[in-house]
């Protein structure tokens, strides 16, 4: 269980990088990876949580992050 968590880990930031190396911004990067793990995120709360930890390390390697989502990133894990 615990290597299906970290290659779901790995498979966010991969996608992530990928994004970057289109040449996106760090925000636009992370917002499409986050909506292109949506499908992921109904599967279960841990998914769902993974997503969000993943999402919230990467934003706090920004300079800048949008209000919202740091409010969402929180909620969700609060909930959690």
């Amino acid at each position: 269980m615990k290597q299906n968590y970290e290659a779901l880990f790995g498979a966010f930031y991969e996608t992530y990088f990928d994004f970057k190396c289109q040449k996106m911004s760090d925000a636009e990067a992370l917002a499409r990876t986050y909506y292109a793990y949506l499908g992921v995120q109904n599967r279960g709360e841990m998914d769902k949580a993974v997503v969000h930890i993943a999402e919230g390390r990467i934003s706090l390697s920004h300079s800048k992050i949008f209000y919202k989502a740091k409010e969402r990133i929180i909620e969700v894990l609060n909930s959690c």
